[in-house]
């Protein structure tokens, strides 16, 4: 699909150099309220009204010059920006009405896939033509709504679709299928909140293997998408459990893109009509049969002969019209796939001695990697990246090679020493000369480890025990060198215990990079989370929600804040929490060794997270106490991000007068906040009172003055922030005693 990510924003044509482009133009609406990430479109219309004759299909060349009459080099005149897509209004039309001519006979819907192309103005024309849509995310829903179409002529698909994307597809009156026993009570609590029944279509895999790339395949039964056609009956009787928000309208199945055989069609269908037989004699009402979409398209431009919409819709007619069906079918890049084309410019030629390259005003962003999605057929694709990727291997094998052999030159293999010839200054060893600048590249990694360290504020003891890990690492390098086979470390579990604003989240984030760099992790990652990012609202979605969010964290942190709230002091009659799930989700690969974790909290909450679990205290071994800062600490705090700036920092060019020394920066302190300000904000206090700061800077100077006057931060202005933040602090404590 040349588009099929095109609008990421609202859609938005340029103003035009000339007045040549005809009133013909799709118009534009930029009124659509959705975020998307921009990219330069242009929907072109200007070519002849399409004939009402036999359809003659119209070819974009991979490299055309022109089409219906309209070159593309003046149109590139035209347009103001690029790179743009250049669209077939005709070729469009030609595409829709060869399936309207496939289906004449037949009661139908004509759902174009919107993930194939989400281009607001591209989904009005469908919609002018009479398709219906079929999506697969809330945002798509919206821009179906948006775009006009019918939502009882649109199909809600995929086996994520999140609560209140269901309740909205429910008021709407939008057929959804369901995909799962979860989907099934997503889709029943989206109707009571919604306060309607929804149509409801079941997507059975018929087993039928499609024969096409193994990514792309969903019908068989291994597929992630719809049910096991072994459980119909479980979903029967589920959905006749639930009468006032559920009808079952409709039988589903999808065997997935890029399908060049008709028989794979017949076969699905006829175990399709088979189950639909067997659901309708339980007592439902089936209407729809909805086979999917899934015609293959000219990926290589070879001229290939490929299925038509007519060859699909007879291979499955009979069967159709012998049940009394309404058929549904869901193509996408067969509609879209051949009517545009990414229009771009040679912006200049290149060389690096021995290849020359074409240097181009587009990129990735304008279209989508094609690795995913890599044709097996491609062998000569598929060998360059296989190659690549045993290039990289290869160059990571010697590089590892040249360390081992580095270590071992300074420590001498198996503790040997090696004996070097005499020199003219008496007689050396190399590993005696190695092993000194062995033993000064330890103490460099260590003063750098202290120098980072020096950035935390308090918190001697963790600092020290940090110190100790850092030392351990550092000597079992040498262990290992001296050919002593250790085993990695156990990552150090801890908890860290203390009032807001207090370093925890900030310690994390630096502790992610102090035990990459001596060894402990692999990674520096830090993944943040609370109970909202591991804790679902079903039964069984916990557990996989969690599990993410651990295969993020593999090599890093896992940092837990506010994990107390996984086990909350009591639960709402009738509400089920899973926090404990998700807790005991975490602490079964604590002992992997494949990451870190870090539970943070209020100290008194966490208690019932130490309790709630038994094995808890054995295998999270480190608790660390974060105290409230004292001024001096808060001052301390303040200095260091004065002076230890850079260019991404928010403070960044901003300076102290030198009347703001510690002492009188603690004075102010003192005076102009209480201890509970201070315990309730303690390193959130230092940066509201700067930012407080630089806004009274803001408002003393005037637009005459200039140089170090503009960037400089007064003791006056210090007092001034801290005064208004208490100010403030003052008004809400007053709003919390009433």
């Amino acid at each position: 699909m040349a588009a099929s990510n095109l609008l990421s924003q609202t859609p938005t044509i340029h103003p035009t150099k000339s007045a040549k482009l005809s009133s013909n133009l799709f118009s534009v609406n930029t009124s659509l309220p959705l975020k998307w990430k921009p990219v330069s479109t242009s929907v072109i219309s200007r070519f002849p009204r399409a004939s009402t004759s036999e359809p003659k299909p119209h070819k974009f060349g991979q490299c055309f010059t022109k089409c219906e009459g309209v070159k593309v080099e003046e149109l590139m005149e035209d347009v103001e920006k690029r790179p743009f897509y250049f669209y077939c209004k005709p070729q469009i039309n030609r595409n829709v009405e060869a399936y309207k001519e496939a289906l004449k006979g037949l009661n139908s819907i004509i759902g174009y896939s919107i993930k194939a192309n989400n281009n607001l103005k591209i989904l009005e024309h469908f919609r002018s033509l009479g398709c219906g849509a079929v999506l697969v995310s809330g945002n798509e829903l919206k821009l179906a709504l948006r775009a006009g179409f019918d939502p009882t002529r649109c199909v809600f698909n995929g086996n994520v679709k999140i609560l209140e994307d269901l309740v909205l597809a429910a008021r709407e009156g939008v057929f959804v299928n369901i995909d799962s026993e979860f989907d099934l009570e997503n889709i029943v609590a989206a109707a009571r909140i919604a306060g309607k029944k929804v149509n409801v279509s079941l997507r059975i895999n018929p087993d039928v293997d499609p024969q096409v790339h193994p990514y792309v395949a969903t019908g068989n039964k291994n597929s992630k998408f719809g049910i096991r056609n072994e459980k119909l009956q479980w979903f029967l009787d589920a959905v006749k459990s639930h009468p006032n928000e559920l009808k079952l309208v409709g039988a589903h199945c999808h065997l997935r893109s890029t399908i060049t055989k008709v028989d794979i069609f017949r076969d699905a269908a006829v175990l399709m009509v088979n189950y639909i037989d067997e659901i309708r004699s339980q007592g439902f009402e089936i209407d729809y049969l909805n086979i999917g979409g899934g015609l293959g398209i000219d990926y290589y431009h070879t001229g290939a002969v490929l299925l038509t919409p007519r060859d699909l819709i007879n291979t499955v007619r009979e069967l159709v019209l012998s049940r009394n069906l309404n058929l549904i079918i869901e193509p996408g890049r067969s509609l879209i796939d051949n009517t545009c084309c990414l229009v771009n410019r040679v912006t200049g030629v290149k060389t690096n001695g021995i290849k020359n390259f074409i240097v181009i005003d587009d990129a990735y962003q304008e279209g989508k990697m094609p690795f995913n999605y890599l044709p097996t057929e491609n062998e000569e694709l598929r060998d360059l990246l296989c190659q690549s990727v045993q290039n990289l291997i290869n160059l990571v094998k010697r590089f590892k090679t040249s360390i081992a052999q580095h270590i071992q030159n300074i420590t001498g293999s198996n503790g040997h020493q090696n004996v070097a010839e005499q020199s003219t200054y008496g007689a050396t060893t190399s590993s005696g000369t190695s092993s000194e600048n062995a033993e000064e590249a330890m103490k460099g990694k260590m003063e750098e480890f202290d120098q980072e360290l020096s950035k935390i504020v308090g918190l001697h003891d963790l600092k020290q025990q940090l110190r100790k890990w850092a030392k351990g690492i550092l000597l079992d390098e040498k262990r290992r060198a001296m050919g002593i086979n250790l085993g990695p470390r156990k990552p150090p579990h801890m908890a860290f215990l203390g009032n807001p604003g207090t370093g925890k989240t900030t310690l994390a984030r630096l502790l992610g990079k102090l035990l990459h760099s001596i060894g402990v992790l692999s990674s520096d990652n830090v993944i943040e989370v609370q109970k909202t990012d591991l804790v679902a609202e079903y039964l069984g979605q916990t557990g996989p929600k969690t599990r993410k969010k651990i295969e993020e964290a593999m090599g890093g942190i896992l940092f837990v804040d506010e994990a107390y709230q996984l086990v909350p002091k009591q639960s709402a009659a009738g509400h089920v929490d899973y926090g404990t799930e998700a807790l005991e989700v975490i602490m079964s690969v604590l002992e992997d060794g494949g990451l870190l974790v870090v539970f943070a909290g209020y100290t008194e909450p966490m208690k019932r997270v130490f309790s709630s679990n038994e094995g808890f205290c054995r295998r999270v071994t480190h608790f660390f106490h974060f105290e409230d800062y004292s001024c001096e600490d808060l001052v301390e705090m303040l200095m260091i991000k004065m002076s230890k700036q850079d260019e991404k920092s928010w403070l960044y060019g901003f300076k102290l007068h030198p009347s703001c020394t510690p002492s009188a920066i603690k004075s102010v302190i003192k005076r102009y906040s209480t201890e509970k300000l201070r315990n309730k904000q303690n390193g959130g206090l230092v940066d509201n009172m700067l930012n407080n700061a630089i806004e009274n800077l803001d408002s003393r100077l005037s637009f005459e003055s200039k140089g170090d006057e503009l960037l400089t931060i007064m003791l006056s202005d210090l007092e001034a922030g801290l005064q208004s933040l208490s100010k403030r602090a003052n008004v809400d404590d007053e709003t919390e005693s009433k």
